[in-house]
């Protein structure tokens, strides 16, 4: 009996040292084909099965997050975190929930284009759930600063928080790891919607007009600076709706690919028929929340690939 105790004992503290070896020899191997790449996951509420991107040494991410009728954009660029709007209160928890997924514990930059309950909806438990580095406003006059118990709110929790507030600069320019944003327009306007701070984000030869909610006036009047508009994706201005995106500034924007954050069967119909009649006519590919999930744009400054769910419809 002690002869076949101690064989047994012996065998097994060599099947765990095999074991503990075979650990570390695939963990050195993970670590090898793996170096220098990050995984991160989207659609993680859109569908019973997240997916995931592979992030390469170089590669930036800009996502279009699904949240319904209102509106979220991520972007990952090096170690730099951004995220410009946070949807409505509805999807609050979904923006958390893909933030802190990530492995997000701090957005570098928080930034509303313009207060409207569809774009700071989330924004509270945002500011509450992370460290916000730098949190950019548009300016709005103030007869339309919304008075509200969600803008109140958020207010408040800014101030509680600690959080340092500024307002967006027209031509100011936000530098971040490998791009940088590139603020082209911000209120005050006459409604406010065309308040909202239009953005570039810039990587390489790549880019991405971010428009807020923009409508026509104000469309109008970033076509008068004469400045280069031309980027690879358009964000339309407010979720596809007719009051913008008119033919004059889509054909100055010129973009491969056009993204429309919109609810499924919304009752605004958005994206409009008459915007997507203008993308089709110009041959460019739209993408859109309800459709395809969360939209993400992975690129190296030189190409764009693009994950989606795949329709849903």
């Amino acid at each position: 009996m002690t002869d076949k105790s101690s064989k047994s004992k012996t065998l097994k503290k060599a099947i765990a040292v095999i074991a503990v070896a075979l650990l570390i020899l695939l963990s050195l191997i993970s670590t090898f084909i793996l170096d220098g790449i990050e995984e991160f996951f989207f659609n993680l509420t859109g569908s019973a099965f997240s997916k995931t991107v592979h992030l390469e040494d170089g590669d930036v991410m800009v996502a279009v997050l699904d949240v319904g009728q209102a509106e979220s954009i991520f972007i990952k660029d090096g170690n730099t975190n951004v995220l410009i709007d946070a949807g409505d209160a509805q999807s609050e928890d979904d923006i958390v929930k893909f933030l802190k997924s990530n492995g997000v514990k701090k957005l570098d930059y928080l930034i509303n284009t313009h207060p409207h309950s569809d774009h700071i909806g989330g924004m509270r438990k945002v500011i509450k759930s992370f460290e916000v580095g730098n949190l950019i406003f548009p300016e709005v006059p103030k007869k339309l600063i919304p008075t509200n118990e969600l803008y109140t709110n958020l207010v408040k929790t800014i101030e509680k928080e600690g959080v340092s507030l500024r307002i967006a600069e027209r031509n100011e320019v936000v530098a971040l790891d490998n791009g940088r944003l590139e603020v082209i327009y911000t209120g005050p306007a006459d409604n406010l919607n065309d308040c909202s701070t239009v953005m570039i984000y810039r990587f390489k030869n790549i880019s991405f007009m971010l428009t807020g909610d923009i409508e026509m006036a104000a469309e109008r009047e970033i076509l008068s600076l004469k400045i280069d508009l031309c980027c690879n994706v358009l964000k339309l201005g407010h979720h596809g709706s007719s009051t913008s995106t008119g033919k004059k500034f889509l054909d100055a924007v010129n973009p491969e690919y056009a993204v429309a954050s919109v609810g499924v069967d919304n009752s605004y119909n958005h994206p409009h028929k008459e915007v997507t009649g203008l993308l089709k006519d110009r041959g460019i590919k739209l993408y859109r929340t309800d459709y395809d999930g969360d939209v993400v744009f992975v690129t190296d400054g030189e190409e764009i690939e693009i994950l989606t769910l795949g329709e849903r419809k």
